[in-house]
């Protein structure tokens, strides 16, 4: 199977979380956002990076975690939506401030 995004790579995690176009633009905004610029754009050093980061009770820390965790859970979600062909739900964030963007 192909990524159902790009229809280019493989339809894997590595590829989806972030090597794929499509969530690549969308991580690299979100990272930007919640000042996580440092972090990688693919998933087996995007995962050793969180697991090294220290938890803590900061807003940051906090806010990078949950970012992170629903950046996965919708491109997860809008994934299995356009692969299994249910209702397509609206992405959950207006996608066109992502083509626009500088940050990646």
């Amino acid at each position: 199977m192909v990524c159902t995004f790009c229809k280019v790579g493989p339809d894997s995690h590595d590829h989806l979380f972030f090597s794929c176009d499509f969530s690549r633009k969308i991580w690299c905004k979100l990272k930007y956002l919640v000042r996580m610029d440092c972090a990688p754009n693919d998933w087996q050093n995007l995962l050793n990076f969180m697991i090294k980061r220290p938890v803590n009770e900061s807003i940051w820390s906090i806010l990078q975690r949950l970012v992170l965790g629903a950046c996965v859970y919708y491109i997860w979600q809008e994934r299995n939506f356009q692969a299994f062909g249910s209702l397509k739900v609206v992405f959950w964030i207006d996608a066109s401030w992502l083509y626009n963007s500088t940050i990646c």
